[in-house]
């Protein structure tokens, strides 16, 4: 608890902030708190995100890095939240050398984990095995050289 406050504090997460950001809603409203391995939840699919309102003015948006908004069905994912494309995890973590979550899977052992990579709507299959850092700066570089000079441009990366 913080002094003076009868509310407990439950610390500092990603998601609700993350949720917050895109969705213009309180965290409180957005997720509560950090949601957990099992609950694969959406940030509420009646929530117009930020990419959604930009492209309605014009704006081309991309999401590169890290999700944590949800992973129930394709609903959930960056593309079908207003983003134009996406590359990253959808989970809340992942070894950045290899894109593996051991504790998703519920693996044993060093590198025997799921891979969590995506490409808009599917698996970005071949494409783990760089770290996290480079693969990220590399396509937020690739989607900025190839943007139309003449359209506004969103990017939402996310470490």
């Amino acid at each position: 608890m913080i002094v003076g406050h009868s509310l407990p504090v439950r610390g500092c997460y990603c998601s609700p902030s993350r949720g917050s950001l895109l969705s213009g809603r309180l965290p409180f409203h957005a997720h509560e708190a950090n949601p957990g391995i099992s609950s694969p939840g959406c940030l509420n699919l009646n929530y117009t995100l930020l990419p959604a309102k930009l492209r309605e003015a014009g704006y081309l948006s991309h999401q590169v890095g890290k999700w944590h908004q949800g992973l129930e069905s394709i609903a959930c994912v960056p593309v079908s939240r207003g983003f134009a494309s996406s590359l990253g995890y959808l989970g809340g973590a992942e070894d950045h050398a290899d894109q593996t979550v051991d504790a998703v899977c519920n693996c044993t052992g060093p590198g025997t984990g799921c891979v969590d990579l995506w490409r808009s709507v599917a698996p970005a299959r071949g494409e783990n095995g760089t770290y996290s850092a480079r693969m990220y700066t590399n396509e937020a570089i690739r989607i900025i050289a190839e943007h139309p000079k003449d359209q506004p441009l969103f990017l939402y990366q996310a470490w």
